[in-house]
């Protein structure tokens, strides 16, 4: 068992006893909890599990992101929310899906150069614009340049997904001869463009520094909130960011418990005693420092139906047991040749 992540799921506590809906919170909070007991960072030993959970969870993503962009081009609805649609219910789902795909692949380019590999990056970064998210999409920068500084195959990787763009595009608004069409034709780019420099977020921003600022120990109550839009769906929690989430629903007393598992998840990951073995090692940055950016504006942190919520703390498990586990055979491996070492010289 982590130390750390059991301080972190303790900490969270205080914050169901000031809830005003406790049952609500309750409930929640053992959904968080399982998450975090099976795929987080709650119980390293399981890491079997997890990788097993994690390999799956890697072919799924990879089968989402071009599944939708084939259905985009075929002018397929299946469901879903959002001028671009595919296999996700929301494209602001269906992105951070393909971000995460497009940065696995480009981590398996390191050791494996294919070029079918090649074409499946472009797809997932092409799906992935075309979805529309900003976060996303520069979460799936900051993804890449953490691999691309000593990498040339990085640029030359985001100058043929920018042509796949505009091909994609050119190909869709010669076909747009109805509805489906016209929407295709503008919906690749029309949900970045749409934006823009648009503050969506400010206002949610707002309100959760509002709520911390009412309650700045214990917090409002996990997955909670007081303030919301006034087009927003009754009892629908959109925090707005996954970092004031943790203040505004948790408090100073969780958030110090964050503190605590952000550190050392950058152990594990970014130092040199870092003991996680280079498999998995580029994927867990790459997707570490994806969420990183990605939970400044999403709030799925404590949101444990959220497909983001199980992928965050999946990552997270992954990182932080895969150390633990390393470090331990490690030392144990300098234990027994010390050993080794000393029964050579006394029986010399």
């Amino acid at each position: 068992m982590s130390l750390v992540a059991l301080v972190t799921v303790l900490l969270t506590l205080p914050s169901l006893w000031i809830a005003e809906d406790s049952r609500t919170a309750v409930s929640r909070w053992f959904g968080w909890f399982l998450i975090m007991a099976v795929v987080g960072p709650l119980f390293s030993n399981e890491i079997r599990l997890k990788l097993q959970v994690l390999d799956w969870t890697r072919r799924l993503l990879l089968v989402s992101a071009v599944g939708s962009l084939l259905l985009n081009i075929a002018g397929i609805r299946l469901s879903g929310r959002g001028m671009f649609f595919g296999l996700m219910g929301h494209t602001m789902i269906l992105a951070p899906v393909c971000a995460l795909a497009a940065i696995d692949l480009f981590c398996t380019l390191k050791r494996e150069r294919s070029k079918w590999r090649v074409v499946l990056l472009v797809i997932c970064c092409v799906t992935c614009v075309g979805a529309g998210s900003r976060g996303a999409v520069l979460g799936l920068t900051l993804g890449i340049l953490t691999h691309v500084a000593h990498r040339k195959e990085g640029f030359l990787v985001i100058l043929m997904a920018a042509a796949a763009l505009i091909g994609i595009s050119y190909v869709q608004a010669g076909r747009a001869t109805d509805r489906v069409g016209k929407d295709l034709s503008s919906g690749l780019f029309s949900e970045l463009t749409a934006k823009g420099t648009n503050d969506t977020r400010g206002q949610l921003w707002d309100f959760r520094i509002s709520e911390f600022q009412s309650s700045p120990v214990l917090g409002i109550g996990f997955q909670q909130q007081r303030l919301s839009r006034e087009d927003s769906i009754e009892g629908f929690i959109e925090p707005g960011s996954g970092y004031l989430a943790i203040l505004s629903m948790t408090g100073t007393v969780g958030a110090i418990g964050f503190v605590g598992l952000v550190v050392t998840m950058i152990s594990s990951l970014y130092t040199r005693n870092s003991a996680i073995p280079g498999k998995y090692k580029d994927l867990l940055r790459g997707w570490t420092a994806f969420f990183s950016l990605h939970l400044v504006i999403e709030g799925y942190i404590f949101a444990c139906g959220s497909l983001l919520c199980f992928l965050f703390w999946l990552t997270v498990g992954c990182s932080m047991s895969l150390h633990h586990l390393s470090r331990r055979k490690q030392i144990r491996n300098r234990n027994i040749m010390r050993v080794g070492l000393s029964r050579t010289r006394a029986a010399a």
